[in-house]
């Protein structure tokens, strides 16, 4: 069963760099990356209503709003910020460093996270081998960027 999550994994990650593509371009006939956010989100937001519509095990109500903390809603906002970014970044520095880069910040970020046990999830100490491959990360990204094309 693991296979199935490695693979949804993969393949969302590959989405990623699809949709910094098809971003991208939508760019240049829309000219302002702050519209093409807002054209990805709707177009989302109608694909997850649907999905929503034709699910009959999400059940609608309110109650989950007195259920939540202010700073559970921020998801939306770092969704739309890295949206932005992505389609601002990948023709300035091209998609495979961006990333990179991106891969980075999420494995830097992500270890402090677990090592603290941030946002509701167990705490995983940051140990000698995660710091390793932290570091092979930013090699890479260094090699990368220093290349010849």
């Amino acid at each position: 069963m693991r296979w199935i999550y490695i693979t949804f994994a993969l393949l969302a990650g590959a989405g990623l760099a699809v949709q910094a593509g098809a971003n991208t371009q939508l760019r240049l006939s829309v000219g302002n990356p702050l519209k093409v956010s807002l054209f990805s989100f709707i177009i989302g937001t109608i694909v997850l209503t649907v999905f929503v519509f034709f699910n009959n095990r999400i059940p609608l109500n309110s109650d989950f709003l007195s259920q939540t903390s202010w700073w559970h809603w921020t998801g939306g906002i770092l969704g739309a910020i890295y949206v932005v970014a992505v389609i601002i970044l990948a023709p300035k520095i091209g998609v495979f460093y961006l990333f990179g880069l991106l891969v980075v910040g999420q494995i830097l970020c992500s270890l402090v996270i677990d090592h603290f046990g941030w946002l509701g999830f167990e705490r995983r100490p940051i140990n000698f081998s995660k710091t390793v491959g932290l570091l092979c990360l930013i090699v890479g990204l260094f090699i990368i960027q220093n290349s010849k094309n």
